[in-house]
């Protein structure tokens, strides 16, 4: 599992551990990260939701959870993203509708939210992202 005295690596600007087998959920420590830039954890066994404190990482570029076990919907509170070019999740078990946020991030280039269980009306959303080149929503 990824324990939560990861907030301590407070210059850590690149976390990738795909294909590691980590299993539990992410900390909520993780959004002590002020430098990350890139994360991935595709291809784990990671459960639980996805903590806010994810979405408020403001040096955040990319986010790469696809392929594990994350659960729930995404918060949809305010959040502090800015420079976010790419988002994947797909292959989990998200639920709800895609958070509105996600149409404010006018960096985003990528959005990839396949094979999970989001409902809504999605593309109404995405029409202000005039970056985005990659909009995967297939299999909700």
């Amino acid at each position: 599992s990824i324990p939560a005295s990861i907030k301590y690596l407070s210059k850590l600007t690149t976390l990738y551990l795909p294909n590691n087998f980590i299993s539990g959920s992410i900390p909520s420590e993780i959004g002590s990260l002020t430098s990350i830039q890139q994360i991935n954890l595709k291809s784990n066994d990671i459960e639980g939701s996805i903590p806010k404190e994810l979405f408020n990482l403001a040096t955040l570029r990319s986010l790469e959870l696809s392929s594990n076990s994350l659960s729930g919907s995404i918060n949809n509170e305010k959040n502090d993203q800015r420079l976010l070019i790419s988002i994947v999740l797909s292959s989990n078990e998200l639920k709800g509708s895609i958070p509105d946020f996600l149409c404010g991030i006018k960096s985003l280039e990528t959005i990839s939210l396949s094979s999970n269980f989001f409902s809504g009306n999605f593309l109404d959303c995405f029409q202000s992202l005039a970056q985005l080149t990659s909009l995967d929503l297939n299999s909700n």
